[in-house]
């Protein structure tokens, strides 16, 4: 996929951080973004191949506050990870998290990322088989709004322990996710965080090749936002404004098929098969 081109505007900085040491691990600060209850803290565990953060399998999401950790990936000692697990910023509407709570949340934790130490890559995380245009909305507020499309994204996708082979569902709706929900990323790494016996192989393989496209995609410089603090207050200020004037859903075959439950009918996916010639 064709790399991002890194347009440093009027309103971004770079941060030089280069070492003169070769021995020093290079240093990347990733935040791991998605909507509540897809996994991100799950992807932070496997990164690390340890239990950094506590998960949840709870139905409501369980982010009540921005996790961050900093460590080496086990047999990854050239590199030192900063994650940065957001709050479930859509939860903040749907009763779980306060907007006001979510809005102090990521203000303390993530303005010293964004305004003083800067990004290097942004890793944004969707569960298998569930998409909406909530999902899409939740990726263009990240990756163009706060960051202003100056940070390498890439789409880490989970829950993917019955694929076979690993990566099959990305390969058969890549056309839709990028077409559709504009996810105009640099990569994409199907997941399975599942350590078992029976997924040990994915798990493997799969951790290898998301440590890998973070130092493929990672930025040598980090970026850096001024005015973090009034960009993320018309952040929310835009959310709920256009959370209160969202007109009727209409119907979308499209969207339908990626919202279609694991195991659909044959008929879902005739149907699919034909609009998926149609769009290409």
């Amino acid at each position: 996929m064709e790399g991002m081109r890194n347009k440093h505007g009027s309103h971004s900085i770079v941060v030089k951080t280069e070492s003169k040491y070769n021995n020093v691990p290079r240093k990347y600060n990733v935040v791991v973004a998605g909507e509540s209850g897809v996994g991100k803290t799950s992807v932070i565990n496997a990164i690390f191949d340890n239990m950094q953060l506590a998960t949840s399998s709870g139905a409501v999401g369980c982010t009540d506050e921005c996790h961050s950790v900093r460590d080496s990936p086990k047999d990854y000692p050239s590199i030192l990870l900063r994650m940065v697990d957001t709050v479930g910023l859509y939860e903040s509407l749907e009763g779980t998290v306060s907007s006001q709570k979510a809005m102090e949340m990521l203000d303390k934790t993530l303005e010293s990322l964004y305004a003083t130490d800067g990004i290097h890559l942004i890793l944004f995380c969707i569960r298998k088989g569930r998409q909406s245009q909530q999902t899409s909305q939740h990726y263009k507020n990240i990756v163009h709004d706060l960051c202003e499309d100056q940070v390498p994204c890439i789409l880490v996708i989970t829950r993917c322990e019955d694929d076979d082979p690993l990566g099959e569902w990305w390969e058969k709706n890549k056309v839709i996710l990028i077409e559709k929900l504009q996810f105009h990323v640099e990569d994409a790494v199907a997941m399975t965080t599942l350590k078992k016996e029976e997924n040990l192989e994915d798990y493997n393989e799969s951790r290898m090749k998301l440590i890998a496209a973070i130092e493929k995609y990672a930025l040598k410089d980090p970026w850096r936002a001024k005015d973090f603090k009034q960009k993320l207050s018309s952040f929310f200020r835009n959310r709920i404004t256009r959370r209160s004037n969202v007109p009727p859903r209409q119907s979308d075959p499209l969207m339908e098929h990626l919202q279609r439950p694991m195991g659909a009918p044959a008929t879902a996916k005739s149907r699919w098969s034909w609009l998926y010639q149609k769009i290409k």
